[in-house]
């Protein structure tokens, strides 16, 4: 406790008040005194006014990332103490943060960058040469702030098996901890939290359907609360591609393309099988062709087999294209074209006559596609052709002796030979 002290002298029978004063020259208004005499002295006693503090917060609880202002207010008897001085020490969990003058009775302090957590916050005042010392906390809470952060695609809408990832982003600077992304309700990629956002692996497998359900959840860290956002990611299907088929005939011949050579022309970037749904029944030039043993299969598309052909008639004799349609199983289309050229020159044969040696037998080699059939023509004239055997062509290589057995054995001064395919 502090106080004043006067001294009284004894003189004469009285005392009389001695000349020094502590603390001060007289006595404080509003102060209490007492008498004490020791040692022959009569000392007069005053004591300090007490106080109280009151300590108020601007937010409790509070939230993280928002400041705390503090205001402590010095009383006595219930009343603010207007004329007071001395400071105020602001103290968290103990520890002084910070030291401020009392103005009007009020002393402030603001705290910044509290964690997410409880905190003990007290306000001292020191006293001065009229008021004495006093002391006040409080408990201080600080909860998570909330979280919010934003989902975009590297491709909205991607192909499918193309690369794809997804950014998070918005999220609070300071932010820590995880982001987990989930493709479909399964989790693929767990990224920490940086510069408020996060990228995640790269996925190639997700299907082809408009409802690709991607989310991005933030897991929280003791400073933000946890926060999940979502998209849509829409992959497309590739549909088959094909390059234009080319076949020939010869003026005047008829012609059949194998299914299975159309099949050897289209693929499909996704890997899917790809089916020969439809042939136009009737050429570019309203030429009608033939389908030859082709069968369908249960979806509706043809079934490419060996024996399966599309006939084309031997007139007229011009160029023309045949259009088909194919698919894939997830609903993928495209045309595919043949493309028909007619050559009025002799695809087999020759135009140098051969000059039988002694009116012998002449034996010519042919070269044909295995399995088909094939006429050996000759002619004396390159005018008139006659069909003097009929074969097939199991290797593809074969030989023909002419004996001229049309001719009666006798052979003609020359002879030209050609191989004509027999559709």
């Amino acid at each position: 406790m502090g106080f004043q002290k006067v001294q009284l002298r004894r003189r004469d029978g009285l005392f009389e008040q001695g000349a020094q004063v502590a603390q001060g020259g007289g006595i404080t208004p509003g102060t209490s005194a007492s008498l004490q005499i020791s040692n022959h002295e009569l000392n007069l006693l005053v004591s300090l006014i007490p106080t109280t503090t009151t300590l108020s917060s601007s937010s409790n609880p509070s939230t993280y990332g928002v400041n705390v202002d503090l205001t402590a207010a010095l009383k006595t008897n219930g009343v603010v103490v207007g004329s007071a001085a001395g400071i105020y020490v602001f103290k968290v969990d103990g520890l002084a943060v910070a030291t401020n003058p009392v103005s009007g009775g009020l002393a402030g302090c603001t705290l910044t960058n509290l964690a997410a957590r409880a905190y003990t916050i007290s306000a001292e005042y020191a006293g001065d040469a009229t008021y004495a010392p006093s002391t006040n906390s409080l408990s201080q809470t600080v909860n998570p702030a909330v979280s919010s952060l934003s989902l975009s695609s590297s491709a909205p809408t991607n192909g499918y098996r193309a690369p794809v990832f997804f950014i998070a982003t918005n999220l609070p600077v300071g932010a820590g901890s995880n982001v987990v992304f989930s493709a479909n309700g399964v989790a693929f990629s767990t990224n920490g939290a940086a510069n408020g956002g996060a990228t995640s692996l790269v996925l190639t497998n997700l299907p082809r359907a408009g409802t690709n359900s991607i989310v991005a959840f933030y897991t929280g860290d003791g400073n933000y609360l946890p926060a999940s956002t979502n998209l849509i990611q829409t992959v497309t299907n590739h549909p088959p591609t094909a390059m234009t088929m080319s076949v020939a005939r010869s003026a005047g011949i008829s012609l059949k393309i194998p299914l299975a050579d159309l099949a050897t022309n289209w693929s499909d970037p996704d890997g899917d099988p790809v089916r020969l749904m439809s042939i136009s029944l009737k050429t570019t030039n309203s030429v009608a062709v033939y389908r030859i043993n082709v069968t369908t299969q249960p979806d509706g598309s043809y079934a490419i087999t060996n024996s399966a052909y599309i006939g084309v008639p031997k007139t007229p004799n011009q160029n023309d294209q045949i259009v088909c349609a194919i698919s894939d199983d997830q609903g993928g289309t495209n045309y595919f074209y043949i493309d028909i050229v007619v050559s009025t020159s002799p695809l087999f044969g020759q135009t140098t006559g051969i000059m039988p040696s002694g009116g012998g037998a002449v034996t010519v080699k042919f070269a044909g596609n295995s399995g088909y059939t094939f006429n050996v023509q000759r002619s004396t004239n390159l005018v008139s052709w006659v069909t003097i055997w009929t074969t097939n062509a199991p290797s593809g290589l074969f030989n023909y002796t002419d004996g001229f057995g049309d001719l009666g054995g006798i052979a003609p001064g020359s002879a030209y030979y050609r191989l004509s395919w027999s559709p």
